[in-house]
């Protein structure tokens, strides 16, 4: 069973987590040929404020 964590900024709307969740089913089920059904994945959105990137936080560098 693939288990798939995706952590990402806030702020994508459901219909572009649907594709994005779509495409890396796909993908993995291709690569690996296991039923899509087997395919488990997680997203977690985060705030720019709880992200950081070389010592800055995101909500404060540029983008």
């Amino acid at each position: 069973m693939p288990f798939v964590e995706i952590k990402l900024w806030k702020g994508r709307n459901k219909e572009t987590k649907k594709k994005m969740i779509e495409k890396v089913t796909e993908a993995i089920t291709e690569t690996i040929q296991c039923p899509k059904e087997a395919v488990h994945i997680v997203v977690h959105e985060v705030e720019k404020d709880d992200w950081a990137i070389g010592g800055k936080i995101c909500s404060e560098r540029n983008p």
